[in-house]
């Protein structure tokens, strides 16, 4: 996936499914904690979503990424775990990813939640 960084960055930005409720709470749920550490926000369907992550016109991925301000792209686990640095209730998972199986009991539990996101939000059409 090419992704356009953008100009002057010095904040993070997360991209998330603009159309599934689930998600939509979560980011509203955050958005306080990782605003104040320099956050941005945008919804994958957005133009600059599309464009910054390279989608062609109504692609969305399975996923949620974060843009992190050094430029690198980081994957639905991997966005979870480097967010918790920023949100003290969050920060748990990351005493948990550093045991053994810890990782991949955060992984497969996230990509259960990206694949039902829509039916967990009783939304099960998509």
């Amino acid at each position: 996936m090419s992704v356009t960084k953008p100009n002057n960055q010095s904040e993070a930005w997360l991209f998330y499914d603009g159309d599934c409720p689930v998600c939509r709470r979560a980011v509203e749920k955050i958005r306080p904690a990782l605003s104040r550490n320099h956050f941005q926000f945008a919804p994958q369907q957005s133009e600059f979503g599309q464009r910054t992550l390279g989608l062609k016109p109504g692609e969305v991925l399975s996923e949620m990424k974060v843009l992190t301000p050094d430029g690198q792209l980081l994957n639905g686990t991997e966005s979870i775990l480097y967010m918790a640095r920023f949100i003290w209730w969050v920060r748990p998972l990351r005493w948990l990813a550093k045991l053994p199986g810890g990782k991949f009991l955060i992984r497969r539990s996230y990509q259960w939640v990206a694949a039902n996101r829509y039916c967990v939000s009783r939304k099960c059409n998509k």
